[in-house]
């Protein structure tokens, strides 16, 4: 299963990127995470929730947050998106099959838990 030289899936996370470059660094982020912040959960619902507690005015936050990257934090505190994601849970043996799954390359946190 995971050795600890292969690199696997923590938990689900989400990216809020800044719409705008302002100057704003947030702390203990993934490590390749360049502006915005990462929210991490068990599931990315989760994650949604934990926002809309945080920033209950939604109108604002959607206006200084432009985009949204559903992935996942790896043991390496890196976040990946889907796709990666796919090929690091088979490689480290966390991918579980599920008669429901989508047919795709993408990573959901049901395939892990």
């Amino acid at each position: 299963m995971k050795g600890d030289d292969i690199e696997y899936i923590v938990c689900s996370a989400i990216w809020f990127k800044h719409k705008t470059d302002e100057g704003v660094v947030f702390g203990h982020q993934p490590k390749n995470i360049d502006g915005g912040f990462v929210v991490c959960g068990l599931r990315h619902n989760n994650c949604f929730g934990v926002v809309k507690s945080l920033f209950p005015d939604i109108v604002e936050f959607k206006e200084k947050y432009k985009q949204v990257a559903q992935g996942f934090v790896t043991s390496g505190n890196r976040f990946v998106d889907r796709e990666e994601a796919f090929g690091l849970a088979i490689k480290s043996e966390q991918f579980r099959e599920r008669e429901d799954r989508p047919k795709s390359k993408q990573l959901f946190s049901e395939d892990l838990w």
